[in-house]
């Protein structure tokens, strides 16, 4: 376990080192689009032409869209009611993102009652929150609800864009730092879709069997509800009929 927690933490080092720095520009901004410096509580109002340094945050309003210009010269857009810190922005491989959370299976290893069994998976490790992680879920109701939304379209952004092992960890992030989120399944559904576009069927199953397990945990948009069910009864049935296939290949 010991050599194992090494290599993981040798590895993430390498790839902080690899992702320091700047050089993103706020390009074009529509409505309400505002950042937040590093570690500062304000808020200042975004305008082009503004640097952005890898431990800033974006945060967009309603109807409210910024372009950001990347550092190899790709451009990005946040659309509205989303939030996105620009150090998630930073280009990283699947290998690198399957090491974040191997690295979040190993501390949920460690941190386990020893008196319990143990289920290794390979996404429960996002199901819950981290010791010391801020988590706005201290008080639930409507500001809690509108920060992991926010999140979670600033993952959907990074999905739109290419960047899907970036938002692999955004969601994985988002999970730890919301464990009693009440989200319809949704946040799985997405992972499910991301780990499928990989090529990670086992993966995916296990996001989507997490999704329809919290379908219900967001009874009031019903209609809703029956779309993911569907779209997710529909994804696992094409994974269990591709992996039959491969199996008898």
């Amino acid at each position: 376990m010991n050599r194992i927690i090494f290599w993981i933490i040798a590895g993430l080092s390498a790839f902080q080192c690899r992702t320091a720095g700047s050089a993103v520009l706020v390009e074009t901004v529509h409505g309400d689009v505002r950042v937040r410096r590093g570690l500062e509580e304000n808020w200042s109002k975004a305008r082009p032409g503004m640097p952005l340094e890898a431990l800033d945050t974006v945060w967009s309003g309603e109807a409210s869209e910024t372009v950001l210009r990347l550092e190899d010269g790709t451009r990005f857009t946040l659309g509205g009611n989303a939030i996105l810190d620009i150090g998630d922005l930073r280009r990283i491989t699947e290998k690198q993102m399957f090491l974040f959370l191997m690295s979040r299976k190993v501390e949920g290893l460690a941190a386990s009652d020893s008196s319990r069994p143990i289920r290794i998976a390979n996404v429960s490790v996002v199901r819950g929150a981290r010791r010391g992680d801020r988590t706005d879920m201290a008080s639930e109701g409507a500001a809690g609800n509108a920060g992991w939304v926010r999140e979670k379209n600033g993952a959907q952004a990074l999905n739109n864009a290419g960047l899907t092992p970036n938002a692999v960890i955004r969601l994985c992030r988002i999970l730890e730092r919301y464990p009693g989120l009440k989200d319809g399944g949704e946040i799985h559904w997405m992972l499910g879709r991301a780990f499928e576009s990989m090529n990670q069927p086992g993966r995916a199953m296990e996001a989507y069997r997490t999704a329809l397990e919290r379908i219900d945990s967001a009874p009031e948009d019903r209609t809703l509800n029956a779309e993911r069910r569907t779209g997710i009864e529909a994804a696992l049935g094409r994974l269990k009929n591709f992996s039959a296939s491969s199996n008898s290949e």
